[in-house]
């Protein structure tokens, strides 16, 4: 479960990045255009974004395992009595 939670951070971080670069391109495009404004980001839908995917992630991953766990290992391999 701690890889799904990287996996999550990671994503997390490469979609600020992109948010952060596609911000100061178009804060400095607005500033070519003289119309003086200040980047914002969303930090609380940012988080409920983050905090969404890691629970879609982990709940992803143990119901299937949770579900695999019940059969009988003879049975999963498909070994006939």
């Amino acid at each position: 479960m701690q890889s799904l939670v990287t996996v999550v951070a990671v994503g997390g971080i490469l979609g600020l990045l992109v948010a952060g670069i596609n911000l100061a391109g178009m804060w400095g495009a607005l500033g070519q255009l003289s119309v003086r404004t200040t980047p914002a980001m969303p930090w609380t839908a940012v988080g409920a974004a983050v905090g969404a995917c890691a629970v879609l992630a982990v709940v992803a991953s143990v119901v299937p395992a949770a579900l695999a766990l019940r059969r009988g290992v003879a049975e999963q391999a498909g070994v006939r009595d």
